[in-house]
C-alpha cells in the first residue's frame, strides 16, 4: 500500500517539478519518501535544492540517491556536480571516471572531468 501511494506522490511531484512549481513539488517527494524510499525521488529533492540554491542539503541527497543507485548515469552526475560545487573534486573525479568506463558516450560527464582536471 505504500508504494503504491508513494508512486501517486512521485508522480503527482513530477508533474509540479516539470512546471517549476519547486516549492510544492519538494514537500511531494519528501511525502513519498516517507512512505517508499528510492533512489530517484532522493535526485529530484537534490536537483529542486540545488536549484533553490542549497548546496549542502543538494549533496546530502544527492548522496543518498548515488548510494541507492550508484550506477544510474544521472544521478552519479548530478552528485559529481555537487562535490564540485562543494569543494570535493577529487571525490568528484572518481565518479565521473566511473561513469565514463560504464558509458563512453555519456558527453556531459566527459565535458565536467575535463573542466575538473
Amino acid at each position: 500500500m505504500n508504494y503504491e501511494k508513494s508512486i501517486v506522490l512521485y508522480r503527482e511531484a513530477m508533474s509540479l517539478y516539470k512546471l517549476d512549481n519547486y516549492d510544492e513539488a519538494l514537500d511531494l517527494f519528501y511525502e513519498s519518501n516517507k512512505l517508499y524510499i528510492h533512489g530517484k525521488t532522493f535526485q529530484k529533492i537534490a536537483e529542486i535544492q540545488y536549484i533553490k540554491g542549497n548546496l549542502h542539503n543538494a549533496l546530502l541527497n544527492a548522496e543518498f540517491a548515488y548510494k541507492l543507485l550508484p550506477i544510474t548515469d544521472s544521478i552519479c552526475l548530478l552528485y559529481a556536480e555537487l562535490l564540485i560545487k562543494n569543494n570535493k573534486k577529487n571525490q568528484s573525479i572518481e565518479i565521473l571516471e566511473s561513469i565514463i568506463k560504464r558509458n563512453s558516450t555519456f558527453k556531459k560527464a566527459k565535458l565536467l572531468l575535463d573542466n575538473v582536471k
